[in-house]
């Protein structure tokens, strides 16, 4: 005969039938709600790719990366980038082998007194101020500042040439490698050897960018000195490797590395501008030297910089979205409570083709239209009107996640800056490219015109319109025999030539090049 049964049993039982039928019944619905949205996802995805693809935009990273180049074709192909490091988990950035004298001697140079200094932004005494460089090397040399650098001057040398032939001589430690760039410059291409198929594009590694601004730096001084010791013509080659070393990223297709460019090519635009204050560059120089600068088109590239930048955002999306990579080649996402991770591991996958194609939409209405670009403008007001629409998107946090907007919100880039800084340096180019036209009329007529358009056609096939509105550049000459040269600027006001606070000003000012440079 069976036992009673026991009630407590019973019910234990059937509330752990009735706990388990509704985490079965809720497993169902998680399951359902996944595949739901993973549908809802990819199609809202692919309907994204379809839409973008009619318009001809490129999405897959791999459209944008430049194509390997042989060693005997490409101009980093040298053993002076040799030891930098492009494999993440290996280490820090990797070793050049360039001398440290500049940074030490920047170290020990003078602190900007004049106000047009501080404006710039010059943390140290500005790169023709030979004097102050030519002390802060003595104190590197000899740790005495009234210990001069052996040189043997002219007779009757100026306390300046004098400075400029100390500077030189403490440069020429970085005479091997600079040598060694000037005959790889004869190569017609340039790429690092960057690691675009790294399984996470968030790790790939750039460390050739702090060391090209370096280079151009000790450039820039050795142009200052080579003028100031009537080496014009060796000022010249410096020059033209500055610009070699400028383009060596030209077609690296990430935005830093084109904002890099920018401040490389800026660098070189104020080494001629001291020539051309000195009045040092000859005809047969000023003429090349303008025609290489006219081939600059920063409009274009700033618009090529930000599809680029969407590929590569979508690249990381991607990653995040298929997983993780063999472990030690993830880096952060190795850990599963990284947010990307639990995104990832804990959401539908479709979630992240919503945000895929919130992200694309959201670049895809923040670009210029094409025919501006064409057009070679970049209108500050357009910009910043598709800035305050992408900033009215909703950014409370529930919002953000249920519109599926997070990572829109993290990749998307400043419009108003990044656009802003690609047209300054369209702008300095510009009149980089006017100002030794310029001077090669003041050369052949003993003054500078009275109007730009009286340099049409015999110092310059057209006189290129201001990037910001379309109208001729402001110009005007100076009581001292010397001109002023300027854009409206960020703002838009003419403001007759006198600049902001700092050249990245985007409020007040214009931007100004003047002649000679104070």
């Amino acid at each position: 005969m069976s036992g009673p049964s026991q009630p407590g049993r019973s019910i234990l039982l059937r509330v752990l039938v009735w706990i388990g039928g509704l985490c079965c019944a809720l497993l169902v619905l998680l399951l359902l709600l996944f595949s739901v949205e993973n549908g809802r996802g990819q199609r809202a995805w692919a309907a994204c790719q379809r839409e973008l693809a009619v318009q001809g935009e490129q999405l897959d990273l791999k459209a944008f990366v430049p194509p390997p180049i042989p060693d005997d074709q490409n101009f980093v192909a040298t053993p002076l980038f040799a030891g930098l490091n492009y494999r993440s988990g290996r280490g820090g950035p990797g070793q050049m082998d360039w001398p440290s004298d500049y940074d030490q001697a920047q170290r020990q140079a003078k602190k900007p007194r004049q106000a047009d200094q501080r404006r710039r932004g010059d943390s140290t005494a500005a790169f023709h101020d030979l004097p102050a460089w030519q002390h802060a090397f003595r104190i590197v040399r000899t740790n005495d500042a009234d210990q001069p650098i052996p040189v043997t001057a002219p007779p009757g040398a100026t306390a300046e040439m004098r400075a400029a032939l100390e500077v030189l001589e403490a440069l020429k430690v970085y005479d091997p490698p600079l040598n060694e760039l000037r005959e790889a410059a004869r190569r017609p291409s340039s790429r690092f050897p960057v690691e675009y198929e790294a399984g996470n594009p968030m790790e790939i590694l750039l460390p050739h960018l702090a060391r090209l601004k370096g280079i151009c730096l000790v450039l820039q001084l050795r142009v200052a000195a080579q003028l100031a010791a009537g080496r014009s013509d060796a000022a010249l080659d410096d020059v033209l490797l500055m610009l070699r070393v400028t383009d060596s990223v030209k077609d690296e297709p990430i935005l830093i590395s084109q904002l890099v460019r920018n401040a490389c090519f800026q660098l070189s635009a104020r080494a001629i501008n001291v020539g051309l204050a000195s009045r040092k560059w000859t005809e047969p120089q000023l003429r090349p030297l303008q025609a290489r600068l006219q081939k600059y088109d920063f409009t274009a590239t700033a618009q090529q910089a930000l599809r680029a930048e969407r590929a590569f955002g979508l690249a990381c999306l991607e990653f995040i979205r298929r997983g993780p990579a063999p472990r030690g080649q993830a880096g952060n996402l190795d850990d599963p409570f990284e947010p990307a991770q639990v995104y990832r591991r804990f959401l539908p996958s479709g979630w992240l083709r919503f945000e895929q194609a919130n992200y694309c939409r959201a670049l895809q209405a923040m670009l210029l239209p094409d025919s501006d670009i064409q057009q070679h403008r970049i209108n500050p007001q357009l910009v910043d009107q598709k800035q305050a629409e992408f900033e009215q998107t909703p950014r409370q946090p529930w919002k953000v996640i249920l519109e599926h907007r997070i990572f829109t919100h993290l990749l998307v880039p400043a419009l108003s800056k990044t656009y802003a800084k690609f047209a300054l340096a369209q702008t300095v180019t510009d009149q980089a490219a006017l100002a030794c036209a310029l001077e090669r009329y003041r050369l052949a007529n003993g003054e500078f015109p009275e109007t730009l358009e009286a340099l049409v056609p015999a110092y310059i096939q057209k006189v290129p319109a201001d990037v910001i509105s379309g109208e001729p550049m402001r110009y005007r000459r100076t009581p001292d025999s010397q001109f002023v040269l300027w854009s409206v600027a960020w703002n838009g006001e003419d403001e007759g030539g006198v600049p902001g606070e700092s050249v990245n000003d985007t409020r007040r000012g214009d931007w100004v090049w003047e002649c000679p440079e104070k």
